[in-house]
C-alpha cells in the first residue's frame, strides 16, 4: 500500500492548492492500494466532502511520535509519498520507523530551499525544477523523476453548476479566470482584463465577457483589481462559495481560459482555447506548439517571461486566426485534446507512479530523519518569530 502524506498548516497553506487536487487525481487511478493522509492544523478546503481521507493534528515544528498508528494502519505500507516539503519530514519519521521507501514530490513554484535537498527520492512537476536538482553537485538525489502535474477530466458536470456567464447578455467569447484573489495573481488577472479588451477590440464591446472566480485572500488586492475592471460591465467577480468550491467545473461555460499551472491544465482538459500569463507582457499568451513547449519549463506559473522566448503577440494573431473559422476551432480542440492526454493525463501519470515505486530500494535511515528534522526544526523557528514580529502592535 502507498501512504500519502500531505500537509495543511496555517500561515503556509491556503488548502487549496492545485498539489492537493493532483494528489487525489492521481491516487485515484493507482492500480494499487493507497491512503491519503493530512498532517497539519487545519484540514484542507480542497478535501471536504473527501470521505477517504485521513486527518492528523499537529502544530508546525511538533512531533508525529507513535500516534500516527491511530490514523492509518501501518503493517500495509510499502512506500511512503510526501506531497510537500512540510509533511515531508513528518513523513521520514514514518518511513523510518516502518523501513521502506520515502518518496517526495515538489509540486510547482521556483527551485526550493535546503529541506528537498535532503531527500533521496524526489518527484518534480516542472523541467525548471529538474534541472535544479540535476546539477546539483552536493546532496544530489539518488532518484530523480519528472512527473508533471496531473488532471482528471471530470467530465461536464456543468448542468449541476450555476452559470457565471448568465448575467452577461449577446456574451460569444467567454472569459474566464479562476484564481485566488491576492498578490500572487493580481498580475496575471490584470492580464486577462486587458486581454479581454483586445478581444472587444476585435469581436466588439458586447461580445466579450470575463468571470473571475476565487477566493479573496487579500481585500487590498481584490479592490485594486476592481478598480481595475471599473469600466467594464462585462467583467464579474464571483466570490461565492458556490462558484469558487470545485470552480474548474464552470470551465465548459467558456470558450477561453486564462490559467497558470493546474487550472491551465484544466483548460486543456476541456478543450478550450488556453491563454497563460507571461511577465513583462500586457497580455496573457496563447498556448500553441512553441508557446507550450517554453512555459511547460516553469510549469505555465507566473514567473514565465517574455525573456523565455516567448511572443505572446505572435500567439495573440495566431489564436485569431483559429476562431475566425470551424476548421480553427477544431484543430484547437484536437491539439488541446492530445496534449492532454500526452502530458497531463491523471491515468498517465499514475502508471509512470506505479512503475517509479516498483524501483524504490534505498530505504530511509535515522540518520537522514535527524538531520531533516533539525533544518525542520530551524525552519518552524524562523516561520514562528517573523508571524509573531509581523503580529507585534506598532507604537
Amino acid at each position: 500500500m502507498i501512504l500519502f502524506i500531505i500537509g495543511s498548516f496555517s500561515g503556509i497553506n491556503s488548502g487549496a492548492g492545485g498539489h492537493y487536487y493532483s494528489l487525489m487525481h492521481v491516487a485515484r487511478e493507482l492500480t494499487v492500494p493507497y491512503k491519503i493522509v493530512v498532517v497539519g492544523d487545519f484540514f484542507p478546503p480542497a478535501y471536504y466532502g473527501e470521505e477517504d481521507v485521513s486527518f492528523f493534528e499537529v502544530r508546525l515544528g511538533e512531533g508525529v511520535g507513535t500516534r500516527f498508528e491511530t490514523v492509518v494502519d501501518t503493517s500495509k505500507i510499502d512506500v511512503v509519498h510526501a506531497y510537500d516539503h512540510i509533511s515531508a519530514v513528518y513523513a521520514s519519521k514514518v518511513a523510518v520507523s516502518l523501513k521502506v521507501p520515502l518518496l517526495v514530490t515538489k509540486a510547482g513554484g521556483p527551485p526550493l530551499p535546503a529541506l528537498f535537498s535532503l531527500h533521496k527520492n524526489i518527484v518534480v512537476f516542472h523541467e525548471e525544477d529538474f534541472q535544479f536538482f540535476q546539477k546539483k553537485k552536493f546532496c544530489r538525489p539518488k532518484s530523480l523523476s519528472l512527473i508533471p502535474q496531473r488532471v482528471s477530466h471530470p467530465g461536464d458536470v456543468s448542468a449541476n453548476r450555476k452559470d457565471p456567464f448568465s448575467r452577461f447578455d449577446d456574451c460569444r467569447v467567454k472569459v474566464i479566470r479562476i484564481a485566488r484573489l491576492d498578490q500572487f495573481y493580481e498580475e496575471s488577472i490584470v492580464q486577462a482584463i486587458s486581454l479581454v479588451e483586445r478581444l472587444e477590440s476585435v469581436f466588439g464591446e458586447d461580445l466579450v465577457c470575463l468571470a473571475i472566480v476565487g477566493k479573496v485572500n487579500d481585500h487590498k488586492v481584490f479592490q485594486r483589481l476592481k478598480d481595475c475592471a471599473s469600466h467594464h460591465d462585462n467583467v464579474g467577480f464571483f466570490t461565492d462559495d458556490e462558484f469558487v468550491t470545485r470552480a474548474s467545473e464552470l470551465i465548459p461555460f467558456a470558450n477561453v481560459v486564462v490559467g497558470t499551472g493546474r487550472s491551465f491544465m484544466e483548460g486543456l482538459s476541456y478543450c478550450k482555447f488556453v491563454f497563460f500569463p507571461v511577465g513583462g507582457s500586457s497580455i496573457p499568451c496563447f498556448a500553441t506548439n512553441t508557446t507550450y513547449a517554453k512555459a511547460s519549463y516553469k510549469n505555465f506559473s507566473p514567473r514565465v517571461s517574455v525573456k523565455d522566448g516567448i511572443d505572446p503577440e505572435d500567439a495573440f494573431n495566431f489564436y485569431l486566426k483559429l476562431a475566425s473559422s470551424d476548421d480553427g476551432v477544431e484543430m484547437q480542440k484536437k491539439w488541446a485534446s492530445e496534449t492532454f492526454k500526452l502530458n497531463h493525463s491523471a491515468r498517465k501519470g499514475a502508471e509512470e507512479l506505479v512503475s517509479l515505486y516498483k524501483t524504490l530500494k534505498n530505504r530511509e535511515r535515522c540518520y537522514n530523519y535527524f538531520f531533516k528534522l533539525l533544518v525542520f526544526k530551524f525552519y518552524a523557528f524562523c516561520k514562528k518569530t517573523k508571524s509573531a514580529i509581523n503580529k507585534m502592535p506598532l507604537s
